[in-house]
């Protein structure tokens, strides 16, 4: 089959954009071969044609959601991995109960060494002249 008997070159540059590289080959060649059996000359080259854009057209929707990225990229990842934890929260209380005791412990121990080391360090000390301060024998 000459290029000039095979199918439309539009639609068929449309299909090898929107396929995958690994699955592009394998693809349409499978679609090649249904095409030359269209091109019998019971139905003709036109329907043929016709036959090959709409396999494209409808097959594109679904090869355009697996060829670009899920929502918004990084935040569209969180979003999909919060959503998770929460399915698997909600099926293991138990699991859920130590999670949230040991974050809510974490956290406590956090924001009182936190305030001690503000308190102690970085706070100055609420005199004046504090370079005159001396320490008592």
């Amino acid at each position: 089959m000459s290029r000039r008997d095979g199918p439309p070159r539009l639609a068929r540059a449309l299909l090898e954009w929107l396929l995958p590289a690994d699955d592009a080959g394998s693809a349409t060649g499978d679609l090649d071969e249904e095409y030359a059996r269209y091109v019998r000359p019971t139905r003709g080259r036109v329907r043929a044609n016709l036959w090959y854009w709409r396999q494209v057209l409808l097959s594109a929707p679904r090869m355009l959601s697996r060829r670009r990225p899920s929502r918004a990229g990084v935040l569209g990842q969180v979003l999909s991995d919060v959503r998770f934890a929460g399915r698997v929260l909600r099926r293991r209380p138990g699991f859920t109960v130590a999670t949230v005791g040991t974050i809510g412990l974490a956290l406590a121990v956090n924001t009182t060494v936190f305030s001690v080391v503000n308190a102690v360090l970085v706070r100055p000390l609420p005199f004046t002249n504090v370079d005159r301060l001396v320490r008592p024998l």
